[in-house]
């Protein structure tokens, strides 16, 4: 394995326990981030780094839509609606 790759392996794995521990103890996140002398910036870096990795993986950037014809109703002109009046039925 590539030595880049293995630290930003270790790194992200840091990051997460940090978001896990901070997760599980209860406190609000700016007491736990005081108690343990991580900066805001620091955590909030991780988890937004963390969560754009999880929606990466889970959810591709691009997804392929297949097309489909629009079918429209052909409409005679006595029945179309003028522009900003009220539609009047067509006399029979």
């Amino acid at each position: 394995m590539n030595s880049a790759l293995i630290t930003r392996q270790v790194h992200l794995q840091e990051g997460a326990s940090m978001l896990k521990a901070c997760s599980k103890s209860g406190m609000s996140v700016k007491a736990w981030l005081r108690e343990n002398g991580i900066s805001r910036d620091k955590y909030y870096y991780w988890k937004r780094k963390l969560k754009d990795i999880c929606l990466d993986e889970l959810c591709p950037s691009f997804v392929e839509i297949a097309a489909v014809p629009v079918l429209r109703k052909k409409i005679r002109p006595d029945q179309r609606a003028p522009v900003g009046r009220r539609r009047v039925p067509a006399p029979i």
